[in-house]
């Protein structure tokens, strides 16, 4: 793959650290399975009739996953603040000629394909549209609540925009899930798809991807990481056009 950076890259072998365990714990618990939960009620109270009857009523248990993804969501800001590395979705100065060399490749005009640092500007830009609308679907659901739980008393029209804003953010949210998923399961990505779970990307897919002056991760030895982390599965072999797919 045609490099656009003479970066230093770690010398050796080795495994790089991309994810950690409460990243991963949250991606899979907080995200999928929640998510999920909150897709089947939601769906039970959207159309009534298409989920079978439970003891509990639906929309109780809509209300209780729910709290649950609030109070991941803040978990999830709060650690990334305090031992994450936020900065990794942060935009910088780069990002918008990285995006026009990306957009300029895929047409067949560029040669020359960055390497980024820990995300790309797509995931980036992926990451900043979800965050708007996880925010969307919140702020409006609170609102349903406590008008349903009679705790406050909102007017008609109110409470239509309310409704509106929580179903077109919940589609969206759903839609830009699967389309995360279906790029996961493409074969140039299988490298970050096992990485969350085993929480590394092997050297070499490393300096394939990424450009070490902008991000520097945590280099483990081969038998370092063998002893802390426990093997990695084998990182599949992509040619160099699959090797440069964008990947929210």
């Amino acid at each position: 793959m045609p490099v656009t950076t003479n970066a230093s890259m770690p010398a050796g072998d080795g495994i790089v650290e991309r994810y950690e365990v409460g990243a991963r714990l949250y991606h899979w618990g907080g995200v999928f399975l929640l998510m999920a939960a909150l897709g089947a009620s939601g769906l039970a109270l959207y159309a009534p009739g298409t989920m079978p009857g439970t003891p509990i009523s639906w929309l109780r248990l809509h209300e209780f996953f729910a709290g649950l993804f609030i109070v991941g969501v803040f978990l999830h800001i709060g650690f990334s603040l305090m031992q994450g590395e936020p900065w990794s979705m942060w935009f910088e100065r780069g990002d918008f000629s990285d995006l026009m060399r990306m957009i300029g490749y895929t047409l067949g005009k560029q040669t020359r394909y960055p390497h980024f640092g820990k995300y790309d500007v797509v995931q980036k830009l992926y990451h900043l549209i979800l965050s708007i609308l996880v925010g969307v679907l919140i702020f409006s659901g609170i609102a349903l609540t406590l008008n349903a739980e009679v705790l406050v008393t909102s007017s008609h029209d109110w409470m239509r925009s309310q409704r509106l804003l929580h179903d077109a953010s919940s589609f969206l949210i759903v839609g830009m899930v699967l389309m995360h998923a279906y790029l996961r399961l493409l074969k140039s990505n299988w490298p970050t798809l096992v990485a969350m779970f085993t929480g590394t990307v092997s050297l070499e897919y490393f300096r394939r991807h990424h450009d070490y002056n902008r991000w520097s991760p945590h280099t483990l030895p081969a038998g370092e990481a063998r002893d802390r982390i426990g093997p990695t599965a084998p990182i599949p072999k992509v040619s160099p056009a699959e090797a440069t797919r964008p990947s929210p």
